[in-house]
């Protein structure tokens, strides 16, 4: 392909935001006519009925700006494409469970022979090594990168899927996670990287708080696959990336395994529906769903970011730049009682 102009990457991206936003008001108008709402109950973080499966926009979204792209030369790698059409997949399966339901050990079955069907053409492709046992100076050969990365991906996709509870935070940070994974991409990612944000702030105009329309499935499980799956891939051809990932997602990362081991701990059903999570206390205890979501925000990318473009740049061990980042947050997760029993105010 030609070398991409600005005003080709400029009009791809524009259209990826514009195709999200429409898309997603068109999702909401169908819904609030078919009465698809997500009621509020005692788990809820919302308190009026609301369109869900807005998600779908963000899937749109990212596929018109990589389509635009592509007519207008704009240079990305084709395996790229392949990450975005498994994860439709993924797309299609939250899209059933919004609207009908579908079985945990459907969903974690379909996800699991999916991150493994990308995670064995990977290594048929070339030779993943995993960044944190590289960061120690040791190669992990192909084979057994399945045993880390083919969980890591269905777990990324499932713990995006937990923390979409409020208002703002999943879109956010997918947005912010795709910059600044732009920022320190050198290669022909970038244009994917900054498709992922664009789709995702043109969903964030519906959904900033007080939310008109909420992600759902279809859209959390989407983009936290679709991020590992790209991540997996282009540690093929850039060793860390994973760990860089890792980084900018530490947020939903920490809050995430926290609240799950410390509810597995206490021998909660982990199949119950809970708003233990930090960012749903904190949200709770703000009064305010915005300032979470801009807090969280602010946080990757004043910190997370610096801290992702210093390994990028081998001024600090990945593992060091995650557990720098990762710390604040588990003083946060401990600070509010995150994964605890929590009493649900009147």
């Amino acid at each position: 392909m030609m070398a991409p102009t600005g005003t080709a990457w400029a009009a791809s991206l524009a259209a990826g935001f514009a195709s999200a936003c429409a898309c997603v008001g068109l999702v909401r108008r169908r819904a609030l006519r078919a009465g698809h709402l997500d009621a509020p109950n005692e788990r809820s973080s919302h308190v009026r009925p609301t369109p869900r499966g807005g998600g779908i926009g963000v899937v749109f979204g990212l596929g018109v700006a990589l389509a635009v792209g592509w007519l207008l030369r704009c240079e990305f790698p084709a395996w790229a494409v392949g990450g975005f059409m498994i994860s439709l997949a993924i797309a299609w399966i939250g899209w059933q469970d919004d609207r009908w339901g579908v079985s945990v050990k459907a969903r974690l079955a379909a996800q699991l022979g999916l991150a493994f069907a990308w995670v064995a053409y990977c290594a048929w492709r070339s030779e993943p090594t995993t960044s944190i046992w590289l960061a120690a100076g040791l190669q992990v050969p192909a084979p057994w990168s399945l045993v880390f990365f083919v969980p890591f991906i269905a777990w990324m996709a499932n713990l995006h899927n937990f923390m979409d509870g409020i208002d703002g935070i999943a879109a956010a940070q997918a947005g912010a996670v795709g910059l600044g994974a732009a920022v320190i991409a050198t290669d022909s990612l970038q244009f994917v990287w900054l498709g992922l944000t664009s789709a995702s702030l043109g969903f964030l105009l519906w959904n900033w708080s007080p939310a008109k329309i909420f992600l759902g499935d279809v859209g959390s499980a989407f983009l936290g696959f679709l991020i590992a799956v790209l991540a997996v891939r282009w540690e093929s051809d850039r060793p860390g990336a994973v760990a860089l990932i890792c980084v900018l997602d530490a947020v939903f990362i920490v809050d995430a395994t926290w609240t799950l081991a410390v509810r597995a701990l206490a021998r909660q059903p982990l199949g119950r529906a809970h708003r233990s999570h930090a960012y749903q206390i904190a949200a709770r205890r703000l009064g305010s769903h915005g300032k979470v979501a801009g807090v969280v925000l602010a946080y990757d990318l004043s910190f997370l970011l610096p801290l992702a473009f210093l390994s990028s740049s081998g001024r600090l061990s990945p593992v060091v730049a995650f557990a720098f980042g990762a710390v604040p947050i588990m003083g946060a997760c401990a600070w509010l009682g995150a994964g605890r029993l929590e009493i649900v105010p009147c």
